[in-house]
């Protein structure tokens, strides 16, 4: 895990952030049991939902930038200005303390990017 936070810093949050599902599917590994992880998921700290919303939006960012490319770097840049630094390192430090959160956290983004059903 220390490999993806020297990624981080080198690159920045804001390319890190989409790389969260990589990550999450990355440290779970086959090998653990199912029967505590809903229990585990059922609540987000504030700083895991911290991350959740800053990985929703900077997917929307994307998906935005795609109709209007001319905008990227300032509104990347913007993004940036956003984004609490300090915060989202320490809340990947506490995840790896505790990888199943991750699965919480993936577990929360993957819910709200299902498409709404009629």
């Amino acid at each position: 895990m220390n490999c993806f936070i020297n990624i981080f810093r080198r690159l920045g949050i804001a390319v890190f952030i989409p790389m969260i599902p990589v990550i999450l599917f990355l440290s779970q590994g086959c090998g653990h049991s199912g029967d505590s992880l809903p229990e585990k998921g059922a609540s987000l700290t504030p700083d895991e939902e911290y991350i959740v919303q800053l990985y929703m939006k900077i997917n929307e960012l994307e998906k935005n930038l795609q109709d209007n490319p001319s905008d990227s770097l300032k509104k990347w840049e913007a993004m940036k200005e956003e984004i609490d630094q300090k915060r989202v390192l320490r809340t990947i430090e506490a995840l790896k303390e505790d990888p199943e959160r991750w699965y919480a956290v993936f577990s929360r983004i993957e819910l709200l990017m299902e498409p709404e059903k009629p």
